[in-house]
Formats: structure tokens, C-alpha cells, sequence
């Protein structure tokens, strides 16, 4: 189904510069089961269609009048099929077809004034709420409506019987046009609640985009800043050594030596980094299992990790599943990289209604981020995301070290562990 449009002066008809949309292919999705159900409407309105031609056929009518009955209800069939073939390859309204079908609907309501041709009508209102606005069905409706008037008076039945008559189609398709309203109003909504959720992921696949950047950039910044200094002090010494091999073995010796310990240390380095880097498969695990899955990817870089970590029910909650595992590892990494810190302990659990996590280290001040540990990146963006929880992540300096803490608000089903 297209998409469709609320009445004039709704508030979701109200669009800017900056409004979300879709693309043809979002909006085909979000109105794909709208469009099945419709097409069974429509397949139910058919059988009641021919249904009726049935009781016609049954009746005093004559022949050629069934016949041209019949002719009108399998061509509104085709003309709905066309319709939805046009509208899926195109994404956009079919409306001379709809046009043609609403017209054929006012149509067989004059042919054939009984209850088999009121779902066709229907259908109609709701084809042009799809294509072009509700109102339109107000004009149908009106339309029918003053042609039975006009054509009760010129029949010379009473004023009674006609007001009656008038009355009677005016509450049947006045429901009809009600409920071709509030399908369109629906319809409107779902496709601007799926026009934000398409935004927002959009927006989320970008703030991944530059969150992946920055930390490349950091990560360059650290290797440039240690890897990258060993490897020039490495150069350096070699380049002294083939200089004073010839005048001064013992002294290119030592600089060989230097450099085969910068060697070393460099290695070691890499080898910090590429397992603190390399991503944990935690699909099925437990909190604990997944946690110490984590810590384990840390440890054969040197850090002692320790996890005290109870299984939450919370964290079968997906958000709250991939902020806890971000939160660890952010905080192992700061550990690893800037506080020089040998032993880390990671706690997780439940308390007095709320998520708390904690990762200690016992590292020291080495940099101006780990000096002031809140103004990091990492530690902003996982404070950003906590807020969004309900929650909090706070940074500070103790006794023994960095302590990272964060406390996210469990609902009451959440809380048992």
C-alpha cells in the first residue's frame, strides 16, 4: 500500500526541511501487512459482490442487468489487482485507477441498491484515503447521498420514506467513511513512527561511524606515541651501530643490544594491543561467563583480572547486555593503556534496585586523560549511553587506584537475580 496522508491541519501533516522520510523500499515495508489485510477486505467485498449477483440472477432482474452487474464487479477486481502491481513497482499512488474504481463503486451502488454492493463502496473510501485524503470520501459520500435524494423526489415517493432512505445510507456509509478515516490516520502514524526509527538509525549508524574514527584516531595517536617511539629509538641505535662498528665495536655492540631490547619491548607492546583489540565472542554466555570472557581477552596482556559478577536477569536485556560489556571493556582498556596498571577487579551486580558495575585498577596518573579520566571519549560516550538507561557513569581517583562506576535503574521484574 502507498503511503497514505492524514487530513489537512493533523499535526503529522506538518513537514520541514529536516523531517525523516523513507525511501520507497522502507515505506513498501512498513505497509506491507497493511496491504495484505486490505487485499483480504477486498477478496471478502468480491465474494460478497458476487454474491449478490447470485441473488440478482435468483430474482425478477433481468438477464442483461445481472450480466452488466457482474461485469462491473469483476472489473473493479482487475482494477484493484492493477493497482497494487502498479503502485509495488512504482511506490507511488496509482490514482487514475483508484479514480476509475471509486467511480465504478458509485456506480454499482445505483445498479444495484442492496446490501452486496455496500463492501465495494467501502473499498473505495478506502482507496482514495490512500491515494489522496479522506476527505475525498466526504465528497463520495455526498455525492451518493444527493443523487438518492434527487432521485427518490423524482420517483415521486414521499418526503418520509426518502428522509428515512437518506438517513439509512447516510449512518451506513458514514460508518464506511469513519473507518476509511481512521485507517488512513493509522497509516499515516505507522509510516512517520517508521520514518523516525529509520532516522534514528541513520543517526546511530553515524554515531558509530565517528565513534569508530575516534577510536582509530586514539589508537594511532597511543601506537605513534609508544610503538612508534620504540621502533625510531630501534633505528636510531642500529644506524649508530653501522656507524661505529669499524671504530667502536664495543659501543655498536651496546646500541645492537639497546635495540634488541627495544625489540622486545615492542613486541610486547603489540602483542598488548592486538589482544586487547581482538573481539570476545560472548553469544549464549552467561553475565559471568561473558565478563570473564572479557577480562580473559585482557590477561595475556599482563593485567591480573579478577570478576566478581552475578547473573542479573536484567541483562537478558539487549541495551543493557552491550552497555555492560562496553563499560569492561572501556575500563580495561583505560587500564591497559594509560594507567600502567597491573591488577584490575570488575564487579557486577544488583543492588538496592539498580545495575552497579565497577572496574578498579591499580594504575597511576601517566597522561592528562587518565589525570582528569572524565573528559576521555570513551568514558563520555559510555556516560551518554548511560543517561539514556536512566543511569549514571562516574570516574574517580581512590587509594589504591581508577575506580569506574556505573548505577543503572532496574525495573521491579529486573531485579532478581
Amino acid at each position: 500500500m502507498t503511503a497514505l496522508r492524514a487530513p489537512a491541519g493533523s499535526p503529522t501533516t506538518a513537514t520541514t526541511t529536516t523531517a525523516p522520510t523513507l525511501t520507497t523500499d522502507e515505506r513498501l515495508a512498513v505497509s506491507g501487512r497493511a496491504t495484505v489485510l486490505l487485499d483480504v477486505l477486498m477478496g471478502l467485498s468480491v465474494v460478497a459482490g458476487l454474491s449478490w449477483v447470485a441473488t440478482m440472477a435468483a430474482g425478477p432482474a433481468p438477464l442483461w442487468w445481472t450480466g452488466g452487474y457482474l461485469l462491473l464487479v469483476v472489473t473493479m477486481a482487475a482494477l484493484w489487482v492493477a493497482r497494487r502491481v502498479l503502485e509495488s513497482r512504482s511506490g507511488r499512488p496509482a490514482r487514475p485507477l483508484v479514480i476509475a474504481f471509486a467511480a465504478l463503486a458509485l456506480l454499482g451502488i445505483f445498479v444495484s441498491d442492496g446490501p452486496g454492493s455496500w463492501p465495494l463502496f467501502a473499498m473505495a473510501l478506502l482507496a482514495l484515503g490512500a491515494s489522496f485524503r479522506p476527505r475525498t470520501g466526504v465528497v463520495l459520500v455526498l455525492a451518493v447521498l444527493g443523487a438518492q435524494l434527487a432521485l427518490f423526489l423524482v420517483t415521486g415517493r414521499s418526503v418520509a420514506t426518502t428522509l428515512a432512505e437518506v438517513a439509512s445510507t447516510a449512518y451506513i456509509f458514514g460508518f464506511f467513511l469513519v473507518l476509511a478515516w481512521l485507517v488512513a490516520e493509522h497509516a499515516n502514524q505507522r509510516e512517520r513512527i517508521a520514518a523516525l526509527l529509520a532516522e534514528v538509525r541513520r543517526g546511530h549508524a553515524a554515531e558509530v561511524e565517528l565513534v569508530l574514527a575516534d577510536e582509530r584516531s586514539r589508537s594511532a595517536r597511543d601506537l605513534h606515541d609508544g610503538l612508534g617511539h620504540r621502533l625510531s629509538v630501534m633505528s636510531m641505535s642500529l644506524q649508530f651501530a653501522e656507524r661505529m662498528r669499524e671504530r667502536d665495536p664495543d659501543r655498536a655492540w651496546d646500541q645492537v643490544s639497546a635495540a634488541r631490547t627495544q625489540a622486545g619491548e615492542a613486541l610486547t607492546t603489540m602483542r598488548r594491543w592486538v589482544r586487547a583489540l581482538s573481539p570476545v565472542r560472548v553469544e549464549g554466555a552467561t553475565t559471568a561467563q561473558a565478563l570473564d570472557a572479557i577480562a580473559e581477552s585482557f590477561r595475556g596482556t599482563g593485567l591480573d583480572v579478577s570478576v566478581h559478577a552475578a547473573d542479573v536477569a536484567a541483562l537478558q536485556d539487549r541495551g543493557l547486555t552491550l552497555f555492560v560489556h562496553r563499560f569492561v571493556q572501556e575500563g580495561l582498556t583505560n587500564a591497559l593503556r594509560h594507567g600502567a596498571a597491573t591488577r584490575v577487579d570488575v564487579e557486577c551486580a544488583a543492588t538496592g534496585g539498580a545495575l552497579v558495575l565497577r572496574v578498579c585498577d591499580d594504575g597511576t596518573p601517566g597522561s592528562v586523560q587518565r589525570a582528569a579520566p572524565s573528559s576521555g571519549f570513551g568514558l563520555r560516550s559510555l556516560g551518554e549511553r548511560a543517561g539514556d538507561l536512566g543511569g549514571s557513569v562516574t570516574a574517580a581517583w581512590s587509594t589504591s587506584g581508577l575506580v569506574l562506576s556505573a548505577h543503572l535503574p532496574l525495573a521491579e521484574e529486573q531485579r532478581a537475580s
